[in-house]
């Protein structure tokens, strides 16, 4: 029994000592790219801020915004025992800094014409009557008008099989973003954030070397083959009964003159032991003609 409360008394003391080292002031400074955009409300430029705050600092992250956040059912946030909550966790920790976002007035048309839209019409999704499409990636909150509670939301992902939202937020390839926080008939709330690709960073973990030139729309399709199908392969290879625990994720890529292979290996360890690895091989030429392949195997 002792032993038990030092250990909860221990792990009580790590997440303070976190806490209490908080963010320093070159970092938010780093992070905060939007704060001088007057087109932006204070909780739009927080959305920037704490999106940037995970790409450049995803270990810091991770202990400061993620190891102590225990939010409630309600809007989509997990309870502490999340699988997703816990994925997040280990992909953070296991991820290289990658490049801040900046402000794009292009893409703040597009984001606000979408939330004015749903707070009209009450739906959610991505589904547009009026409004063009100008982006390249969008995520959609819905229940929070919160800065910090809108990215927590997108990157937990809680109830989202393929993690889409996190993927988004977390790519290296997007180099700027908008974002437009309106009302919503059901949810109260809602966010549109609209990402645009950009430059590659110096530290991203996964650069296509032999597209880099090539027209953004052929990237977006690599990326598209990297992720589909990907639920219906977990559902179907899942042990049943298990939780996952751990996520681990390593990239393989090799590139030349005729296309670049992408080789992403994730495996999920469960609480009574398992494992569950999914292999994802993706190949693309310069022409646009690619396909991925995926392998999923249970381990003891």
């Amino acid at each position: 029994m002792m032993k038990r409360v030092f250990c909860i008394v221990c792990t009580l003391a790590g997440m303070t000592l976190a806490m209490a080292q908080g963010w320093t002031d070159e970092e938010l400074a780093a992070a905060n790219t939007a704060k001088d955009v007057p087109q932006l409300s204070t909780e739009e430029r927080e959305v920037i801020k704490y999106l940037n705050l995970a790409r450049l600092f995803p270990h810091k992250f991770a202990e400061v915004e993620v190891a102590d956040y225990y939010g409630g059912e309600a809007g989509g946030h997990p309870s502490m025992f999340s699988d997703n909550r816990l994925s997040l966790l280990a992909e953070l920790y296991g991820s290289e800094p990658c490049g801040a976002l900046v402000y794009e007035p292009k893409l703040q048309t597009s984001a606000r014409c979408l939330a004015a839209e749903q707070e009209r019409n009450g739906e959610m999704g991505h589904t547009r009557h009026s409004c063009a499409k100008e982006h390249d990636g969008e995520c959609c909150s819905y229940g929070f008008a919160n800065g910090r509670e809108i990215v927590l939301q997108l990157l937990i992902d809680d109830g989202v099989p393929d993690l889409g939202h996190r993927m988004i937020c977390l790519d290296p390839r997007f180099g700027s973003v908008a974002v437009a926080i309106g009302g919503h008939p059901s949810a109260t709330n809602m966010a549109v954030l609209d990402f645009a690709w950009g430059d590659y960073d110096a530290h991203a973990g996964l650069r296509y070397d032999a597209i880099d030139e090539v027209d953004s729309a052929l990237r977006g399709q690599l990326y598209d083959l990297m992720t589909r199908g990907v639920d219906a392969d977990l559902k179907r290879e899942r042990p049943s009964g298990t939780r996952v625990v751990n996520v681990q994720t390593a990239v393989k890529r090799s590139s030349g003159p005729d296309g670049v292979v992408v080789e992403k290996t994730e495996t999920r360890f469960h609480e009574d032991g398992t494992r569950q690895v999914i292999v994802t091989t993706t190949t693309m030429n310069l022409d646009g003609v690619g396909n991925s392949t995926r392998q999923v195997r249970v381990e003891r």
